[in-house]
């Protein structure tokens, strides 16, 4: 269970634990009704709203569990503290070029790019506001970045936004239309309507001509490979262990694998001078 379902939990079971005990008090002092009319109705009142020692106890595991995570997120203080540390030095580095990046706001995620166009339209000033996106961020780390009376820790949020634009960067998930690396995947295809309306040139420049009509080759290369399933199944199935039957790349040497026994495909032989580029593979 993450640690917000985890909170939501014990505050939910903290209400009816709450609710049901100041029942029972009500019931106890109650001068009017018998005793046993007291226990019938306590008896109900519990079964009715789930209180048991079985739950009780559950309840106690949940509050062990989040005293375990809030011990977790304690103890790793001293990491934040060195990225906060660290975040000047970083600042004076990409803030600037930050400003200047043009991203591509409809192929990268909303929270990221929320923050980003914050700190853009700020020109890297963020102020003490309840206006500062943080919907990119962890449970983690909001509870690191905004201080116990409700401040944000600005060169910590800072240094955060960084490392989240740079693992979304690499991870493709934020695109940047003034880079040639780092666009989306989109952005390097022919347009369809250059690709209709220039379809010949363009295959004939990357001498592609051939390939114009694909249907025929698509159908020989599946015969072919429908021929080769058949040949290693029939290998398999006479229990030979030697037939040559993949022929693969491997940086500049080339590896020839045979040898499938106990479910392994082992490549045996290589043309290279470096036998450690060939791999086994267990299926």
């Amino acid at each position: 269970m993450n640690t917000s379902r985890l909170v939501s939990s014990v505050s939910i079971r903290s209400v009816t634990h709450i609710d049901v005990l100041s029942e029972v008090e009500r019931i106890i002092h109650d001068q009017v009704m018998e005793a046993s009319q007291k226990v019938e109705l306590i008896d109900e009142l519990l079964r009715k709203r789930k209180v048991s020692s079985q739950v009780l106890l559950e309840d106690q595991q949940r509050l062990n569990n989040l005293k375990l995570v809030n011990q977790r997120i304690s103890d790793r203080e001293d990491y934040y503290q060195a990225l906060e540390k660290g975040s000047l030095r970083l600042q004076i580095r990409v803030s600037d070029l930050i400003k200047v990046l043009a991203f591509d706001f409809g192929t990268s995620q909303k929270q990221l790019l929320d923050a980003i166009d914050y700190f853009q339209k700020k020109f890297g000033n963020i102020q003490q506001h309840n206006s500062v996106p943080i919907d990119f961020l962890s449970l983690e780390e909001k509870q690191r970045v905004i201080t116990p009376d409700g401040k944000i820790r600005i060169s910590l949020y800072k240094v955060l936004l960084f490392r989240e634009m740079r693992d979304h960067i690499r991870a493709g998930a934020l695109n940047v239309r003034s880079s040639y690396l780092y666009r989306s995947f989109e952005e390097y295809m022919i347009p369809k309507l250059q690709w209709v309306k220039d379809k010949d040139f363009l295959l004939k420049r990357a001498s592609l001509s051939h390939l114009q009509k694909p249907a025929p080759i698509l159908l020989k290369l599946n015969e072919e490979l429908n021929f080769q399933f058949r040949l290693v199944n029939q290998h398999i199935g006479n229990g030979q262990r030697t037939s040559r039957y993949m022929l693969m790349q491997k940086g500049n040497g080339i590896c020839t694998g045979t040898n499938l026994t106990k479910m392994k495909l082992r490549i045996h032989r290589t043309y290279t001078h470096k036998p450690g580029l060939c791999r086994c593979w267990k299926f």
